[in-house]
């Protein structure tokens, strides 16, 4: 039997195409036309509207950049039982608190547990996590 006869269980869906490489996406209308649009906008413009705020990497939906968060940026926000909120680290017991929780939260992870040091020392080459560590190290040079 052919697969494009009236009995096909797709007979009844509406194909959309893609304008730029003819990818045919089937299914109910709303979503069909959703799968097209979404594919539209990330595989041939390129849009990545979603930037992690813990490590700027950009991704095309919401969902793909919480996947990412959660496996590498994992930290959980809660709210104490006086009202305050809490960042509080998923690698370890460490929480922050207050306005700048979220910007702490991430020097930490980066720091500890990533051990991202970009500030290096152009003397020794001896990397630091913080600027002001550098200039600290950096005048023990100048001390010899």
């Amino acid at each position: 039997m052919c697969s494009n006869s009236s009995n096909s269980p797709l007979s009844d869906q509406s194909p959309y195409t893609c304008p730029e490489c003819h990818k045919v996406f089937r299914g109910k209308a709303p979503q069909a036309k959703q799968n097209l649009r979404q594919h539209f906008r990330t595989v041939h413009l390129k849009l990545r509207d979603y930037t992690c705020e813990m490590c700027g990497k950009s991704y095309s939906t919401r969902f793909y950049m919480r996947q990412h968060q959660r496996k590498h940026h994992v930290y959980i926000e809660t709210i104490a039982r006086d009202g305050e909120r809490w960042a509080k680290c998923g690698f370890c017991i460490r929480g922050f608190k207050g306005k700048n929780r979220r910007p702490m939260m991430k020097r930490h992870i980066l720091a500890v547990h990533f051990n991202v040091k970009n500030h290096c020392c152009e003397t020794c080459g001896k990397k630091f996590f913080r600027r002001s560590d550098l200039e600290r190290h950096a005048k023990g040079h100048l001390n010899r």
